[in-house]
């Protein structure tokens, strides 16, 4: 750890998803160690049904790319399982997968969420608005005590902000990591928009098969390219017409005359958890990425349904695609 700087430029947080082995393993390890191994916890207590179906958080070192806390969301608006290792407490990072948690809360509609906090906890959870509800109980022999806060509406928008980190990438290979990691995170929905298809970045078996996942993750799966040139990819071919050929109903692209002024030239690639990969001037040497810039995100998103309103269908690319 470099002292030389302050923590909350030394991790970063992310979206964790239970079902990639990945992230799964960083999570059973980080509370396997925090809970188990430290606190003594049963593991019998430690697993449960809810972590299939829970939004997890991770908080990671950036210079060594190690998990180093974490926390979840439950479908029934409960926080918890909210793990930091030692060395990084009091440094921030439960308090930045705080305020991810807090926002997610938020962006799913949740009015109001809740906690089992252990009670030499309870004034860190109380700066997030949670308030005692009811008596203090021992669970898995530790003090606990419930608490309750509410999640602000949008006409009174909340005051807890997420730690937003942008990734500055310069060079193809960079670009293709963080590419990748911005596709696994998605659910069930990524827009692209770019310039012909841009066959170094996204003409790849690694990004392919995870817009191949998203378009075949069920109902409301949405794989969208937007295009200004088309030339490119119906001569030279490329992955997405042969996912195109194979889930049509899941994978769309269409082309569009941007504006040519160049305010429109730049490329960008956005999931449904606020993942972002932005190229200015579609510059592969001078490109940005976050896992988590919601506001980007939304920006970037309005303009694209913009453009995506007035686009057509290519028949050149419908009948490569058949």
């Amino acid at each position: 750890m470099n002292p030389g700087l302050d923590a909350a430029s030394q991790f970063h947080i992310e979206l964790a998803d239970w079902a990639n082995d990945r992230d799964r393993a960083r999570l059973k390890e980080l509370r396997h160690a925090v809970f188990i191994t430290e606190q003594h916890v049963p593991e019998a207590l430690e697993w449960d049904e809810l972590d299939a179906t829970s939004q997890h958080v991770l908080a990671i070192e950036t210079a060594s790319d190690r998990a180093i806390g974490c926390g979840r969301l439950t479908p029934d608006r409960t926080i918890g399982r909210m793990a930091v290792l030692p060395a990084w407490r009091g440094r921030g990072t439960g308090a930045a997968l705080m305020r991810t948690l807090m926002e997610q809360a938020r962006v799913r509609g949740m009015l109001s969420v809740t906690l089992h906090a252990q009670t030499h906890a309870l004034e860190f959870y109380r700066r997030f608005g949670f308030e005692p509800e009811g008596a203090g109980y021992l669970e898995a022999g530790i003090p606990h005590q419930d608490m309750r806060a509410d999640i602000a509406t949008p006409d009174a928008p909340s005051r807890v902000a997420v730690d937003v980190v942008r990734h500055s990438l310069r060079t193809l290979a960079e670009s293709c990591e963080w590419l990748d990691r911005i596709a696994s995170q998605a659910r069930h929905r990524i827009t692209i928009s770019s310039h012909d298809g841009d066959p170094p970045l996204l003409d790849r078996a690694a990004f392919m098969t995870e817009l191949q996942r998203i378009a075949l993750s069920g109902r409301g799966a949405e794989v969208r390219l937007l295009l200004r040139d088309t030339r490119r990819i119906a001569r030279d071919g490329h992955r997405i017409l042969e996912l195109a050929r194979r889930v049509p109903s899941f994978v769309e692209i269409r082309r569009v005359e941007f504006d040519e002024s160049g305010l429109d030239a730049d490329a960008f690639v956005l999931d449904d958890v606020g993942g972002v990969f932005w190229q200015p001037r579609s510059d592969i040497m001078n490109a940005e990425a976050s896992l988590n810039d919601a506001h980007r995100t939304a920006l970037l998103s309005t303009r694209f349904e913009r453009h995506w309103q007035r686009a057509q269908s290519d028949p050149t690319l419908r009948h490569l695609a058949l």
